[in-house]
């Protein structure tokens, strides 16, 4: 790392300069947006678990939130869910997305996704 650090740096840069600064989210307006479209795509039930997560890295920092979700169905409310969450790409990304079935023979599932958002510093 030591060795490589000035790569890094300008990696950092390049990258940071690809995004717009007024679309990058804090910690609180991560959970306000994944909120919001819980809710604008019919997901009831959404939970945070936890504190939202924030790590500084550089000029950037990194937050994030995990959350349980019980009794989503696939076809409709899930599957509108995670398209509207891969929309705010690259300013919201899914970290981990485990899916589980609430009972047995039951079309309703359960999501626990933890979803980070970029927020740029400077």
């Amino acid at each position: 790392w030591i060795k490589n650090k000035v790569v890094i740096e300008e990696t950092a840069k390049k990258t940071a300069s690809r995004l717009d600064p007024t679309k990058t989210l804090n910690g609180n307006q991560l959970v306000t947006t994944v909120s919001q479209l819980a809710t604008e795509t019919g997901v009831k039930n959404a939970q945070t678990s936890g504190s939202t997560v924030t790590t500084p890295a550089g000029q950037f920092a990194v937050h994030s939130q995990e959350y349980v979700i019980r009794n989503i169905e696939w076809e409709s409310t899930l599957t509108a869910f995670y398209t509207a969450l891969q929309k705010r790409s690259p300013y919201i990304s899914i970290e981990r997305f485990i899916l589980a079935a609430s009972a047995p023979d039951s079309p309703q599932l359960t999501l626990s996704l933890k979803v980070t958002s970029v927020e740029i510093t400077r």
